[in-house]
């Protein structure tokens, strides 16, 4: 099991020294530039399958595919249109490896969410064999004593046919069940299907010291019951949210003595002709950030010609090149707008390393003879 520390003043911090430890992410990926490689903590930096590429294609002889976005697609989300025709199948296992448990994590829990921009769920038969889904799960390892890889937690988004609406369930491992137990968690849509501006963040909570897995909607404690944040979803989902319990979070007993979350898997199915536009997807511990909107592009501002940069993830070390004019001014920003550096070397490059600033999200801009341009790093 990997225990990811280092020196409180450095990027990472050891994930059980503090209660109000800031989040740390393990993975996100932002989908800038369509891009379906992932952020990864450095403490992963060698683990196995870190990108989506199942998204894009996948499968193999008569169930193989290739999805193409659709024209106009957003360019900091990833639009699923097209799945494999055997809608059975599932994604390779996406970091496969990680090991974390209750002693690897802040508190012992993990975190994970996906934001998805807008989807349209297209209701199919009843046979689920066919029905168009989105499912995104954690498991442990097929290594363990029992020899099981049980689904710990999911979220499923489906066709909710009795209502005519969109469901959301939940995976939870209880009483040894190996796929996990499914319930659904609630259902919303006033008669909807269709979701062009939806902007909603769904995530679960593994907590492997108290037992117990809890779901939520834009991010752990933010609404309380009958005040379910749909009011930017759309005038028919504001007060749609329904579920057993009353409450969009809800607290389930698991069973997470001596598992550890191994890698994640997912399945779309398209078969009908849902879409999916996702914004992000992220696996954390710590306190959970919504970072959705800070994520949605690794570069803002003009095009510099000849200007380029590079970000080495695992040394910290921000290159940056300007061919065509001398960089005059270079600053670096945190998102609260606080200014932490402040450089007028002159040069046609410049080296800033982040390997003494927290784990975050920072603006750097840098201006140059022709111009200026502002780099937005995603510093994990």
């Amino acid at each position: 099991m990997k225990n990811i520390s280092t020196s409180i003043l450095s990027l990472f911090f050891l994930f059980t020294i503090s209660l109000n430890s800031q989040e740390t992410v393990i993975a996100v990926w932002d989908f800038a530039e369509n891009s379906l490689e992932g952020q990864i903590h450095s403490d992963f930096s060698d683990i196995e399958n870190s990108d989506l590429g199942y998204l894009a294609s996948g499968g193999e002889d008569d169930a193989a595919f290739t999805n193409i976005e659709p024209e106009g697609n957003s360019n900091v989300a990833y639009t699923s249109v097209t799945s494999s025709p055997n809608t059975g199948q599932w994604s390779n296992w996406i970091l496969s490896g990680l090991g974390l448990g209750s002693e690897s994590l802040v508190d012992g829990k993990l975190h994970f969410s996906i934001s998805l921009k807008s989807f349209n769920v297209v209701a199919g038969t009843d046979n689920a064999s066919v029905i168009d889904q989105l499912v995104f799960i954690l498991r442990d390892s097929d290594e363990d004593e029992d020899g099981d890889n049980h689904r710990l937690g999911g979220i499923r988004i489906s066709p909710n046919n009795n209502a005519a609406n969109v469901r959301v369930d939940y995976f939870n491992y209880n009483a040894g069940e190996v796929f996990g137990v499914s319930k659904m968690a609630g259902h919303f849509g006033g008669g909807n299907y269709t979701f062009d501006d939806a902007n909603i963040t769904l995530g679960y909570t593994l907590d492997f010291t108290n037992n117990t897995n809890q779901f939520w909607i834009g991010s752990p404690g933010q609404y309380g019951p009958n005040s379910y944040g749909f009011n930017t979803v759309g005038a028919d989902v504001s007060n749609a949210w329904a579920n057993q319990n009353n409450n969009a979070e809800q607290n389930i007993p698991a069973t997470f003595d001596g598992k550890i979350v191994d890698h994640m898997q997912f399945q779309i199915r398209n078969g009908n002709g849902s879409s999916w536009e996702i914004d992000q997807v992220k696996i954390s511990t710590g306190t959970y950030e919504n970072t959705v909107e800070q994520g949605n592009s690794l570069t803002i501002s003009q095009e510099l010609e000849g200007f380029s940069y590079f970000f080495d993830k695992h040394t910290k070390l921000l290159n940056i090149v300007s061919q065509n004019s001398l960089i005059l001014k270079t600053e670096v920003y945190e998102m609260s707008g606080k200014m932490i550096l402040d450089s007028n070397d002159k040069n046609l490059n410049y080296n800033i390393s982040f390997s003494n600033f927290e784990n975050g999200i920072y603006l750097v801009r840098v201006l140059t003879e022709l111009g200026q341009t502002t780099i937005k790093l995603l510093n994990y």
